[in-house]
This record gives structure tokens, C-alpha cells and sequence, in this order.
């Protein structure tokens, strides 16, 4: 049990340790989304802004702010964003012209792009993955909430079949993701739960066996749209087993790979 808590306590601080290293990015990056630019004051540094009637190009221009003038952008609605100049009219701005603004600080608006998951609207995630574990192969699905973008607290089920007995285990642990800014992204995890095997039809000299087990993993998440992924990871468990004194530990590694959703 010492080894079983010792590993997952060793995974649990290599993530929260990458969890605080990132931070200040994630927040910078994030501020301008989260917020929806309410507060964001820029400044015109390109020849001019085009205000449209609508978000979208088909809408036609009805004004334009030279440069070196102020707008507060309102809100976002993908590649467009809604803007007020300094005599309070409000028009909609192409992404490429919002690039060439800057805030008070004198850097550039901070955007993210539209193709990745919002958190904060889709904070939800769920999934299956199939892969192989130790002798046999196993099946998962999952269910997960992101309490930030980097951080999301995951619950699971397995199912791993094998010509002697089946395997179930349900638990718990972190996913963390260091740069989610990026399209195709590494990810730690580690957690705990519970093992219960049974024995098949036949093989009826194994007993049920109920085991403490603790993980820690790493792999890559791969963001196709800004509702779905797929992920391909390895993960090594530790399972304690109480009631066997002379082999108190066993050790299992696990490849698999699958997909994920966010709602």
C-alpha cells in the first residue's frame, strides 16, 4: 500500500507542478475570451477599422474608424468581433483587422482561435477508448469536467476481458493538460479507485479477487474541432492486493488510444 500511495502521490506533483509553471500563459491567453473583450480597450494601429452591419462579409460597411483612435471590443462571434467606437457606434470587425489594434499595455489583443474548445461553454467531456492491458484487452468510457482549461477531473470505467477471468474497475483521477492552446497536445493523469476480478465459466478454482489501484499516464490529445478529440496514451497501474500478504503488489501497463467530446 506505501508503494501504491508513493507512486500516485509522485504522479499527482509532476502535475500540479506543470499545472503552476503554465499558469500566467493560460491566463493571459485566456483573458480576452473568458471576459468576452468587455473591458478591452484598443487602440487603431492599422490604416483604419471597417465597421460592418453584421459578422460576416456579405454585410456591408457603413463606417470606419481611422488610426489612432479608441474602440472597446464588445464580444466575439467566431472570426468576427463586435466593437464600439469612441462616439458609442457599435459595428462588426474582421479578426485580421482586430489584429492590428493594440491594448493599453501595448501588446496585441490576445486571441484564441475559434476551432478549440471554449471551457468555459463546453465544460463537459466524455468518451471511449479501447486498448491493451497487461494479457488482455481492455474497454473504457469516460466522463470528465474541466474545472479550467488545464485542469479536468475524470471518472471511468474498465472493462478488461481474458480467456481466465474479467476484469472492472472504476475510478477516479486529474487530467492535465499543459499547453491547450495547442491543436495537438501532451497530457498528464494520474488517480485511484478499485479492482474487482471474477473468474470465467471456466476457470472455476480462481477466486474473486478486490484490489485498491492507483494510475499514473501520459500521452497526446489531438483537437479536431472545438467539440471533439481523439487521445492515444500509456498508463501503468499499481494494484494492492490486502489479502496477499507474500505479493502484496501488481504492476500493469496499459496502451490505448480512442475519442472525446465536449458538451
Amino acid at each position: 500500500m506505501r508503494r501504491l500511495i508513493d507512486t500516485v502521490a509522485g504522479a499527482l506533483v509532476l502535475i500540479v507542478a506543470s499545472l503552476v509553471l503554465g499558469t500566467a500563459h493560460a491566463e493571459m491567453s485566456r483573458q480576452f475570451d473568458r471576459e468576452a473583450g468587455r473591458y478591452v480597450e484598443v487602440t487603431v494601429t492599422g490604416p483604419y477599422l471597417e465597421f460592418h452591419t453584421g459578422p460576416g462579409r456579405r454585410y456591408p460597411v457603413f463606417h470606419v474608424v481611422p488610426r489612432g483612435e479608441h474602440v472597446q471590443v464588445l464580444f466575439r462571434r467566431t472570426d468576427w468581433f463586435k466593437v464600439r467606437d469612441e462616439r458609442d457606434r457599435q459595428g462588426w470587425v474582421r479578426r485580421e483587422q482586430i489584429e492590428q489594434t493594440l491594448m493599453a499595455n501595448g501588446e496585441t489583443v490576445p486571441l484564441e482561435d475559434p476551432d478549440r474548445r471554449d471551457v468555459d461553454a463546453l465544460p463537459w467531456i466524455a468518451g471511449a477508448e479501447s486498448g491493451r492491458l497487461a494479457h488482455g484487452w481492455s474497454l473504457d468510457g469516460f466522463v470528465g469536467y474541466s474545472a479550467t482549461p488545464r485542469l479536468t477531473l475524470q471518472f471511468e470505467g474498465v472493462h478488461s476481458p481474458s480467456r481466465y477471468y474479467d476484469r472492472f474497475m472504476g475510478l477516479a483521477g486529474i487530467v492535465q493538460t499543459p499547453r491547450p492552446d495547442w491543436r495537438v497536445t501532451p497530457f498528464l493523469e494520474a488517480g485511484g479507485g478499485i479492482s474487482v476480478t471474477h473468474a470465467n465459466i471456466g476457470s472455476p478454482g480462481m477466486p474473486a479477487a478486490r484490489e485498491t489501484v492507483g494510475y499514473y499516464g501520459a500521452g497526446l490529445r489531438w483537437a479536431v474541432n472545438n467539440r471533439f478529440e481523439f487521445r492515444i496514451h500509456e498508463r501503468s497501474y499499481l494494484l494492492s492486493r490486502a489479502s496477499h500478504p507474500n505479493d502484496p503488489n501488481e504492476a500493469m501497463n496499459e496502451w490505448k488510444a480512442g475519442f472525446a467530446f465536449y458538451f
